[in-house]
């Protein structure tokens, strides 16, 4: 996926290596100051945050050491954010912990890059759950899961955290997924079927495969396909109008569906040859279709040829035999009173 957003302004340097130290649990969160307006949308939502203010506004010097009532207020705005969506992870219980002190809370002191890098893992194992691979992350194509990995070895975990690099880390954009049937409408004759599919795309037309997906109806037939992404709907014989309904996790999409009595509406002819020898034969083969353009079976078919040979009908299947005579000649099918003819 590649979202749209723009990363945020970094440091000096990426937070890189491992996971290696904890962060501590504090109470008030402070407010990061940044620049405005490069990174996600979410950096700049008032109401993520407790004090009612964006988590990043302002002017700020990148490159000043941030605090840990700094990291917990960017991550505690990033936790939101995903809560808004729907999303749940172990991000939710860490940010809880925060809202309790202990002896050892000092929201003041500097946090270091292993600190940092506690803090925002929660994270984006939620979104690698999601298939993210937006910004900050530039390889993820070839497996990475964290901002710092690849990277191992050249930064010091110990190292004071600066306000870019934390920028950084929590520059991603949260994907919002939504399903979608395909088709969204359709109309069924009675006793007969329809094909869907269900998708699933985020809010930059990214589009990801997904499996349990849960079919059902809530009348006018059955719908199998249990557990996959397409399913195929069968009329029961009853006319109407319902709702098929796909689900997957949180998300779910409808589409209408239409059991109408179908009505031939019309006829085409078709044939193997358009000329035959003096002394070949022809087949035709008559289909309909009903008010919808649907195929639909003809029966009680009549057939007749102006000329140059013989016709042989058999329901809505007829057999030409020339009888040596040159020319060019007109098959008609009749049902009822609607006629088609060939060539």
């Amino acid at each position: 996926m590649k979202p749209k957003e723009k990363a945020g302004r970094t440091g000096l340097i990426s937070l890189r290596l491992l996971i290696a130290g904890a962060i501590c649990i504090g109470v008030p969160l402070l407010l990061l100051a940044g620049s405005e307006p490069p990174g996600p949308s979410w950096w700049y939502n008032p109401s993520l945050t407790t004090t009612g203010k964006p988590v990043v506004s302002g002017s700020a010097n990148d490159y000043a050491a941030i605090n840990q009532g700094q990291l917990k207020n960017i991550a505690s705005a990033a936790a939101a954010e995903f809560d808004s969506l729907g999303y749940s992870g172990s991000y939710d219980g860490m940010v809880a912990k925060w809202k309790t002190p202990t002896s050892k809370t000092n929201d003041y002191s500097a946090a270091n890059i292993g600190e940092v890098k506690a803090v925002a893992q929660p994270f984006y194992d939620k979104l690698a759950e999601l298939h993210y691979t937006g910004p900050p992350l530039t390889w993820a194509q070839w497996g990475q899961k964290y901002p710092w990995d690849g990277f191992q070895g050249t930064i010091n975990d110990y190292a004071i955290a600066n306000i870019g690099q934390v920028k950084n880390v929590f520059s991603f954009v949260v994907p919002v997924f939504a399903l979608s049937i395909s088709p969204s409408v359709v109309a069924v004759p009675l006793n007969g079927q329809a094909s869907l599919s269900v998708s699933v795309s985020d809010q930059f037309g990214d589009s990801m495969n997904i499996s349990n997906v849960a079919w059902t109806v809530n009348g006018g037939g059955n719908i199998d396909g249990q557990g996959n992404q397409n399913a195929m709907f069968t009329s029961n014989g009853k006319t109407g109008a319902y709702t098929v309904t796909a689900t997957s996790g949180t998300m779910s999409a409808t589409a209408s569906v239409t059991v109408y009595g179908p009505v031939l509406s019309g006829l085409s002819l078709s044939e193997d040859a358009t000329a035959i020898a003096p002394d070949g034969w022809d087949s035709f083969w008559v289909s309909g279709t009903d008010q919808n353009g649907n195929p639909m079976n003809v029966s009680n078919t009549s057939w007749s040829v102006s000329g140059g040979g013989s016709l042989t009908g058999y329901g809505s299947s007829a057999y030409f035999n020339s009888n040596g005579t040159l020319g060019n000649y007109t098959v008609t099918a009749k049902v009822g009173t609607m006629t088609a003819t060939a060539p």
